[in-house]
């Protein structure tokens, strides 16, 4: 099958909009979803090679359950008795998905009556102390199918993909691993996450990261690092943007397969800043007594 030299990989978190999204129809190259963007990409005309899904949870079958729409069953007679069922799959027909072997029976079966090619994968578990064998060796003896990496994220796994397909270029876009604080944000629930400010974010000023969040961007900064193509950061949430480890380009531009402008002395100075002080895990904390709106509006010291 044709494979382009470039792919976006298309993530479900808040910063994703329509509009990049309808910048995408005419795209030439590939684009890899998961399994929470499929339904919006796929409807707003989007020309989709994967969809990842990695999700065991039940509620991952609500996510598919638009395919049925597009699906038309017609009853041919032939005559009493012989009646065959026609079914038109024809609209995912070029889509491919890549699943896990643990995902909810329930989806497969959905994801089976749309007529979908489906190639599954044990997600990859790393061995335990003193444990002479992992988890996913073991199911692979079992089951015979290959191992996958994924991070513990969808994202990260649809970029593993990209990674593995060795497009030249891979642009990222709607992974955030970052959420926006809630001006109604209780002390309770702001507890536990570390927060950034980026003023010269035109989003969003101050991010969340949590703990399960920090873990994720530690392994995908890894797997960027040790992807052989070009990978891009083409999305507005702050954390990845302004990322000193992955390098951030417009949307437009790497749709229109611009070349990246070397950086200025300036620039290179800025990032070896930023990487040192997130190397040294200084963050911006909520005062015990603060409340998360003052905190949002408070002047950075």
């Amino acid at each position: 099958m044709f494979r382009a030299d470039d792919c976006i990989v298309i993530g479900a978190s808040p910063s994703l909009t329509d509009e990049e999204l309808l910048k995408l129809k005419d795209f030439k190259g590939d684009i890899i979803v998961t399994n929470k963007s499929f339904e919006r990409c796929f409807k707003r005309g989007l020309r989709i090679g994967w969809v990842v899904l990695l999700d065991a949870h039940p509620i991952s079958a609500s996510q598919f359950r638009w395919m049925e729409e597009f699906i038309s069953r017609d009853i041919i007679d032939f005559g009493s008795p012989v009646k065959v069922e026609y079914v038109d799959d024809s609209a995912f027909r070029n889509v491919r998905f890549l699943v896990s072997s643990v995902a909810y029976p329930g989806t497969i079966k959905l994801l089976k009556k749309a007529g979908c090619k489906i190639y599954f994968f044990n997600p990859a578990v790393s061995a335990k102390e003193n444990e002479p064998y992992r988890v996913s060796q073991m199911w692979g003896w079992m089951n015979n199918l290959p191992e996958f990496p994924h991070g513990g994220n969808v994202g990260t796994c649809a970029f593993c993909l990209a990674r593995k397909l060795l497009y030249k270029r891979i642009g990222i876009l709607g992974i955030d691993f970052c959420e926006e604080p809630g001006k109604d944000w209780t002390h309770e629930q702001a507890r536990g996450y570390e927060y950034f400010y980026y003023p010269e974010s035109k989003s969003m000023k101050f991010v969340a990261i949590s703990k399960v969040f920090k873990s994720f961007i530690a392994y995908f900064i890894g797997a960027v690092n040790d992807c052989p193509g070009a990978v891009r950061y083409l999305g507005t949430s702050p954390l990845l943007k302004f990322s000193p480890y992955i390098t951030s380009q417009s949307l437009d531009d790497f749709i229109n397969g611009v070349d990246d402008e070397p950086l200025t002395e300036e620039e290179i100075k800025d990032l070896e800043i930023s990487a040192q002080e997130l190397k040294d895990g200084k963050a911006i904390c909520m005062r015990p007594d603060e409340t998360v709106e003052d905190f949002l509006n408070r002047e950075v010291e």
